[in-house]
């Protein structure tokens, strides 16, 4: 089942799970994944990349192929792309948040980095374009408000984030800044 012809592109198995495509109409490849973490979700939208889902390693399909774009599995949840947002659901198919997000960075020690909307934005822009960021956790509520112009994922509890004037400064996993701005 696992090397069966409906699927464009199935990923690697994390946790037992693995990403997989149906429909796509381009190679789904290491390139894919390169061009893809510097695009926008519009990426996603202006070529035909198939539904993504999720399977586990029986080869059945425990989240429904419907979705634009999936990242992969990790602590039982995935990051998912679907109309004009990103979002996160569980391996039951239950969402953590609807795609309310311009971007969704990677979880790390807990937490996940997102991108807003801004006020008024139909479209998307480019994702790197910089509205403020915050912090969600893995059930998807905001634990870090958006105050950030640009945010990197948590390491050893500590994660840097920076102003619109580039300046520089830490917080730890509450939101608390650890220094005076830089």
């Amino acid at each position: 089942l696992l090397n069966d012809s409906k699927f464009s592109y199935i990923g690697s198995f994390n946790e037992n799970y693995a990403v997989c495509v149906t429909d796509s109409h381009v190679p789904i490849d290491e390139k894919f994944f390169r061009e893809a973490k510097k695009e926008t979700f519009l990426f996603f939208k202006r070529r035909n990349y198939g539904k993504w889902g999720i399977m586990n390693n029986l080869g059945e399909i425990v989240v429904p192929i419907r979705f634009d774009y999936m990242r992969p599995v990790k602590n039982g949840i995935a990051i998912y792309g679907k109309d004009r947002g990103y979002g996160v659901i569980n391996l039951k198919n239950k969402f953590r948040t609807p795609p309310r997000f311009k971007y969704l960075f990677s979880y790390s020690e807990g937490l996940c980095g997102f991108r807003e909307f801004e006020d008024g934005e139909l479209f998307y822009g480019n994702s790197y374009s910089y509205s403020n960021c915050g912090f969600i956790d893995e059930e998807g509520h905001i634990v870090i408000p958006a105050l950030y112009h640009r945010v990197t994922k948590f390491e050893k509890g500590v994660a840097a984030v920076y102003s619109k004037d580039n300046r520089s400064n830490h917080i730890n996993n509450q939101g608390d800044l650890l220094h005076e701005w830089e």
